[in-house]
């Protein structure tokens, strides 16, 4: 019964290398596809570290179920077989196909456990069963899809799409595995269907295969976890059922007991649904107002649905964005906000990093208006914390400015690059004691407001370190979304700093550019529609970017503006340096550029590319307002640096270099490699 043990990984922050909300099409060949791409995902675990999972309630309930102890008495469970065996005979059975006939059990079974929960309780249930291997449900991907069963939101006004189903159901035919490929990727799928449109603690999922046999599915933000419950009890005529086929009854009958009391995602608190979460009141996909903690304020959801994030994801960190309205106690118009929810490992809190940054002075991060945490039911063995943040608005996507309705010249794209520099470099830059790497910029996190205002968001994968001088800090998982993380990063290595921060914001830059300018092939779509594995990210990375003429190749750009197509070639010469070849870059314990990339060369090559007309004026670049705002920076940095040359910084120093200096194969002391 699910005996395997697992010790259940915690380690995975990081955003998956496969992106799985553009799938072609659902075939035997694409679930096979997924599931192989999730292999190391899926753990079988004992049936106890799930329900341990779930929380304490599910467990003791499980429990008492096991013992046959009220109301999972040997009465019931005779009562919904005898329910079952009368709708369902030997002779129905074997008259069927292989699998429809377990597809046809499990309906019985089901429909007898509600019927008798209707009986007893003398109400509708808070969960209903929707056989739907004849109905299509359509996501919010545009994609249509036949789960062979879902348990669903109970009570009216709950519609039989993804984002009422808590429990998706597959059965498959004698002849096909728990194991198999494609049961398993159109369980993945599942999982990716239910998160797309609600903030998800979990995801649960059944499967039938074989002779009847019942597995119950746990998706988690770290993993997947897999565990034998029984069998699915064929009819008979007065045979007593094994162990496993009562088990098996008990086990339906606990999902309609646990599942109404905590379906895994926050609620809005009119829909009458039990939560165990503080926040009832924030919204999950429900259009409407509702009273906030935060200041007593009104706030209403400006759209139906959430973007941004990683909620399409099927580990890693789980974020939903909402576009909100909030309205003050004193009245007056709703002012535009961000309201962000989600789900993180202990220790990983967004706002305290969030925070932090804008303790720091650090420019180009909205001003976080309140934050608040949510602490589930679980217990040690997969804890999450859920969170929810109200920001100041901070626009749209960067990809926004490059599409073909924005009017933006490329020097004004420029200059807003110029910001998201001037960000990373501040935060890096820190003050004498902390300092803050991102770590995780991509397309969704680098945003722009009016068409020239840039900020920089979701810090949930940033990492606060104290009292290191060369800001180099070391990380415990690969962190980042796999098409913008540094080579160094895809390699493994687990030293972190700027550069890979930087290496990423040219990643964004010249993604934007390829896919407005550039010249489509197999490889780059591959590349960046995330369809690669970060083994062969790097490989594809390593070859396109080892030298400049195949970096300028690759691209194949046309019609570019000059000043995009100058920053391109700037930043590719500043991070990728003629005299170190990337082989040096991902084999040395250090990232050798650490000596060769700082804040006056980024400011030289923003300002080369911007101002590289013969025309350009000094009123011009004036007017370049995060360019301005870099070139500030850079001085105060300068100025800082002469300050304090003769201070207590140079002890720290002297300790710093001597712990590089068996790694420095060029023998010269490293400099501050963020300081000009």
């Amino acid at each position: 019964m699910g005996s395997s043990k697992s010790s259940i990984n915690q380690s995975v922050d990081a955003t998956p290398s496969c992106v799985y909300d553009k799938y072609p099409k659902a075939d035997a060949a694409q679930y096979k596809k997924i599931a192989l791409a999730n292999v190391k995902t899926l753990q079988m675990v004992s049936i106890d570290r799930i329900l341990g999972y779930l929380g304490g309630n599910w467990k003791s309930t499980w429990d008492t179920a096991l013992a046959g102890n009220s109301p999972f008495g040997q009465d019931y469970v005779d009562s919904i077989l005898a329910a079952y065996n009368g709708s369902y005979t030997p002779s129905d059975f074997s008259r069927l196909g292989p699998e429809d006939r377990f597809q046809v059990a499990v309906n019985t079974l089901v429909s007898a456990i509600e019927a008798n929960l209707r009986t007893t309780q003398r109400s509708e249930p808070k969960l209903r069963w929707m056989d739907s291997h004849k109905k299509t449900i359509r996501s919010s991907s545009g994609t249509d899809r036949k789960p062979d069963g879902a348990f669903l939101v109970g009570g009216a006004g709950t519609n039989d799409d993804w984002a009422h189903i808590v429990l998706a159901v597959e059965v498959k035919r004698e002849s096909v595995s728990s194991k198999d490929g494609v049961l398993r990727g159109q369980l993945i799928w599942n999982f990716t269907d239910m998160a797309r449109d609600q903030p998800r603690r979990f995801m649960l999922g059944l499967s039938v295969s074989g002779q009847g046999e019942l597995h119950a599915y746990l998706c988690t933000p770290n993993s997947i976890f897999c565990s034998r419950i029984g069998s699915i009890p064929a009819p008979s005529n007065g045979v007593v059922p094994s162990a496993e086929q009562v088990w098996a009854v008990k086990f339906f009958t606990l999902v309609y007991w646990q599942l109404p009391l905590d379906y895994g995602f926050l609620v809005p608190q009119h829909l009458g649904i039990q939560s165990p979460f503080k926040l009832r009141e924030i919204p999950g996909y429900v259009l409407g107002s509702v009273r906030s903690i935060f200041n007593n304020a009104t706030i209403t959801l400006l759209r139906n649905d959430a973007s941004g994030g990683r909620r399409h994801d099927i580990t890693g960190p789980r974020s939903w964005v909402y576009g909100v309205g909030v309205c003050s106690a004193k009245g007056g118009p709703p002012a535009q906000r961000i309201l962000k929810f989600h789900w993180h490992s202990p220790g990983k809190s967004e706002a305290r990093v969030h925070s932090k940054v804008r303790q720091l002075g650090v420019p180009y991060v909205p001003e976080l208006l309140h934050s608040a945490a949510i602490n589930g039911d679980h217990d040690r063995d997969g804890g999450v914390v859920g969170e929810v943040l109200l920001m100041e608005n901070a626009g749209e996507s960067v990809s926004s400015v490059f599409e073909e309705s924005s009017s933006l010249p490329g020097f004004r794209i420029a200059d807003i690059f110029a910001g998201y520099a001037h960000t990373l470099l501040a935060a890096a830059e820190g003050d004498r004691s902390v300092f803050v790497l991102h770590r995780d910029i991509s397309t969704n996190n680098l945003m722009v407001r009016g068409g020239s205002t840039p900020f920089v968001i979701d810090w949930g994968c940033g990492l606060i370190v104290n009292n290191d001088e060369d800001r180099i800090a070391a990380a415990t998982a690969m962190v980042g979304t796999a098409v913008y993380m540094s080579i160094r990063v895809l390699q493994g290595s687990r030293n972190r700093s700027l550069i890979d921060d930087l290496e990423s914001l040219f990643l964004v830059l010249v993604h934007c550019l390829w896919r407005k300018y550039g010249k489509p092939t197999d490889r780059f779509d591959a590349l960046w529609q995330g369809n690669l594995n970060k083994d062969q990210v790097l490989g594809t990375r390593m070859l396109w970017l080892g030298s400049k003429a195949m970096f300028i190749k690759g691209m194949g750009l046309s019609n570019c503006p000059s000043e995009l197509e100058r920053l391109a070639t700037g930043l590719y010469d500043c991070l990728f340096p003629a005299d170190i070849d990337n082989y040096s870059i991902i084999e040395k314990l250090e990232d050798p550029r650490l000596n060769k990339v700082n804040a006056a060369k980024l400011l030289a090559v923003f300002e080369t590319a911007i101002g590289g007309s013969s025309t350009t004026t000094r009123s011009f670049m004036a007017k370049m307002k995060c360019l301005s705002g870099l070139r500030e920076f850079v001085d105060k940095c300068r100025l800082s640096d002469d300050k304090e040359s003769n201070t207590g910084r140079s002890a720290q120093a002297s300790s710093s270099k001597k712990r590089k200096s068996e790694s420095n194969t060029s023998g010269s002391n490293p400099k501050k490699p963020f300081r000009p």
